[in-house]
């Protein structure tokens, strides 16, 4: 007999911004409607931290994090925390780009740290500058 996997079932835990009336950013998987279009993307997002502005040109950032997280895993860093920044932008031809990723895993081991600051004015100016903190 052949080893049974099974898989935990996790309820899903959905989340939304208004952009306009009739208009969101929805995640877990991320996805765009307008209307009673929806269209979807093969992109995770998570709550903490999750926004959305529109630029002047139409399209729209959306900012996901800064958020500190942790996995269950085995492995040799599973229980160091990690940390996420993201930056998506969604274009008027309805697609998705990544303008800016920061973060990853924190080895606490090597004392090392990590700490991202987000003016409130980032996603609504529309103007992202990573910087040291």
């Amino acid at each position: 007999m052949g080893r049974r996997h099974y898989h935990r079932s996790r309820p899903a835990h959905y989340f939304w911004r208004g952009i306009a009336e009739s208009e969101w950013v929805c995640g877990p998987q991320l996805s765009y409607r307008k209307g009673d279009k929806t269209q979807y993307f093969n992109v995770q997002v998570n709550e903490g931290g999750f926004d959305a502005h529109r630029l002047p040109g139409g399209d729209l950032l959306i900012k996901v994090g800064p958020r500190v997280y942790g996995v269950n895993s085995s492995a040799q860093c599973g229980a160091c925390p990690r940390t996420e920044l993201r930056i998506l932008r969604l274009t008027l031809d309805v697609k998705v780009h990544e303008v800016l990723q920061l973060g990853g895993v924190v080895d606490t081991g090597m004392e090392a740290s990590q700490d991202f600051a987000v003016s409130a004015d980032c996603i609504a100016s529309g103007r992202v500058r990573p910087s040291r903190v």
